[in-house]
């Protein structure tokens, strides 16, 4: 099974797979300002309200169209935006550039001269 994006943001830092970050810990080590960490959990919020299709089934972390399956069998709302946090962080790490999806990039491209970057 692939890596989650928090799994991938541990890894990068040497880091328990499962450890969770506060968004103190996230800025520092990735040097994105709070500010813009928090924007991003905002827009999260956003998307997970606004279309509760496209949000993770709980367990699998697979997606599911099926309206039928409610918030109840999806990642909470909380655990959605996190998760967008820490999909931006490792984007942003590599280059947006580099990514498929690339939500948030006007975010990205406030921080892309500061944040850290490495390769993979």
């Amino acid at each position: 099974m692939p890596y989650t994006y928090k799994q991938t943001f541990n890894l990068i830092f040497n880091q328990p797979l499962n450890k969770p970050n506060t968004i103190d810990e996230m800025s520092e080590l990735s040097n994105i300002p709070i500010n813009i960490l928090d924007e991003v959990k905002e827009r999260g919020e956003g998307a997970y309200s606004s279309n509760l299709s496209s949000v993770r089934l709980k367990g699998s972390y697979k997606k599911d169209s099926d309206k039928r399956k409610g918030a109840s069998k999806r990642l909470s709302m909380e655990n959605w935006s996190v998760a967008r946090q820490y999909a931006f962080i490792v984007k942003s790490m590599i280059g947006m550039e580099q990514s498929k999806k690339k939500q948030d990039e006007d975010l990205y491209d406030k921080i892309k001269d500061k944040v850290r970057k490495i390769k993979i």
